[in-house]
């Protein structure tokens, strides 16, 4: 079997059960009151299902990343809750183990102050139903809610678990104002002029740059060279002065067929522009095009995030073939292959 024959075949994914079912028993368990002895058992077993799915994992030489999604963000989700526990616990531990017959405040699980938050707001707004929160490791700052039963579930980035306890409450109040059929300017307001700070978007893309996974197939293709065609761009249109950039073929594509990551200063272009098919000037247009989104950062205006602005087009159409270039897409795609950003 070929390389790349042996690259086409998919990752094997690892089945757990239970996982998710304790999950969800350890989120039922967070959004009660408890003593110190209960905490410290939950924790406890928290500890002990990482373990025996981490040595699931190394047994079946796979990483995290090859569970169900389901699994996967339980695993997470389990894997924090311990972790949070140990590092508020770890002031009493003495002798290798928690001190015995000290009185101490509940260990902050790592949760607490959200599903507190919840509650208090929950009441305030008139909330029929019970509330669930919890942080979320989702790749974004997102929020989203969902009744179950007599139960309303909400999941908080948990890029916010250190932002201001009125962004949390703005956070929770939009979900909750959504879930009344009332959605909320004010409460939303204050969450999206919060998660557009500086501040924030350096944390997001730190998160990205560390946790984005991409499917890097090298510079080299069948009938292209992406690092030739990125030096002659770069001779050409931009002095040279862009530098350290990765360049890759992706994923077989045609309704993105180029996209740059600025958290890992990454181009990657679509493997169906490698072929005989596709003129080098196709090639050459969707290169530039990435480029200048590492020259061109998007913005906010108005709550909105650009990312093609009116400098962006206008530096665009200086590339000599872009109107044929765009016609050779709308020919050989169709009209709907496009290029992102992120």
């Amino acid at each position: 079997m070929s390389n790349k024959e042996e690259k086409r075949l998919p990752r094997k994914k690892i089945y757990l059960s239970g996982v998710v079912r304790f999950k969800n028993g350890l989120s039922m368990f967070l959004s009660g009151e408890h003593s110190h002895e209960e905490w410290r058992n939950m924790a406890g077993r928290a500890g002990e299902a990482v373990q025996q799915i981490e040595k699931i994992l190394r047994e079946n030489n796979a990483k995290p990343g090859d569970l169900p999604t389901p699994s996967k963000m339980a695993y997470y989700f389990i894997k924090e809750f311990h972790e949070g526990w140990q590092e508020k616990a770890g002031a009493g531990i003495e002798g290798g183990g928690v001190g015995v017959g000290k009185e101490r405040k509940r260990a902050p699980d790592p949760d607490s102050r959200l599903q507190s938050i919840a509650r208090e707001t929950a009441d305030k707004l008139n909330l029929n139903e019970g509330i669930i929160a919890e942080f979320y490791p989702f790749s974004w700052v997102k929020l989203t809610g969902r009744l179950r039963g007599d139960t309303y579930y909400i999941r908080v980035s948990h890029l916010l678990k250190d932002a201001p306890e009125e962004v949390i409450e703005a956070a929770v109040s939009t979900l909750i104002m959504k879930r009344l059929g009332r959605p909320s300017i004010h409460y939303k307001a204050i969450f999206n002029n919060y998660i557009k700070t500086n501040e924030m978007m350096r944390k997001v893309e730190e998160h990205r740059k560390d946790n984005a996974r991409k499917e890097l197939r090298g510079e080299k293709g069948r009938y292209y060279d992406l690092r030739d065609v990125f030096n002659r761009m770069n001779r050409d249109y931009f002095h040279g002065e862009i530098r350290d950039i990765t360049l890759t073929w992706g994923r077989r594509s045609q309704r993105v067929l180029g996209h740059y990551d600025h958290a890992k200063r990454t181009i990657v272009v679509s493997t169906i522009l490698d072929s005989a098919r596709v003129p080098g000037y196709l090639v050459e247009y969707i290169l530039y095009h990435e480029m200048l989104h590492h020259r061109l950062r998007s913005y906010y205006r108005d709550g909105r995030r650009v990312v093609h602005s009116r400098e962006f087009k206008e530096s665009e159409r200086r590339f000599p073939k872009y109107e044929k270039a765009k016609q050779k897409i709308k020919e050989l795609f169709g009209g709907i292959g496009s290029s992102t950003e992120s």
